[in-house]
């Protein structure tokens, strides 16, 4: 048997994102803390908050 036929029988790791789990940011600003997919981008580049529209927000670990 070759090692391709062995190697296709390993285990792989589902690197498919989970939805639920995604990044959280908080604003400095007002403190609003939200999931990355609803930060505005009023300009390409710029992120700002959906709640104040300050652009100091930071990624929460």
């Amino acid at each position: 048997m070759s090692r391709d036929g062995d190697d296709s029988d390993l285990p792989r790791e589902d690197l498919t994102p989970d939805p639920d789990e995604g990044t959280t940011v908080e604003c400095r600003n007002c403190g609003a803390r939200f999931p990355r997919s609803e930060v505005a981008t009023p300009e390409k580049g710029r992120l700002a908050c959906p709640e104040c529209d300050s652009g100091d927000v930071t990624a929460v670990e």
